[in-house]
């Protein structure tokens, strides 16, 4: 529930999620993952945030060497 004041979807909203990463650094226990860092923001269809979300993940990293996609 929004807090007072505070608009938050409501039914009939047209919502989409922006993500941003923030960081990126490798794991100092597993050589295999690296941390990312990452903010989701949740905007109805004004581009009003209705939803904003911090949160840490653990990836797989790529293979040294290993070239992104195209």
């Amino acid at each position: 529930h929004p807090r007072s004041g505070e608009a938050g979807p409501a039914c009939g909203d047209t919502l989409r999620a922006v993500v941003e990463v923030l960081e990126t650094r490798p794991s100092t226990s597993k050589p295999d993952r690296g941390i990312v860092t990452v903010k989701y923001t949740t905007r109805n269809q004004r581009g009003e945030p209705v939803m904003t979300m911090l949160a840490k993940q653990l990836i797989r990293r790529r293979p040294t060497g290993a070239r992104s996609a195209p």
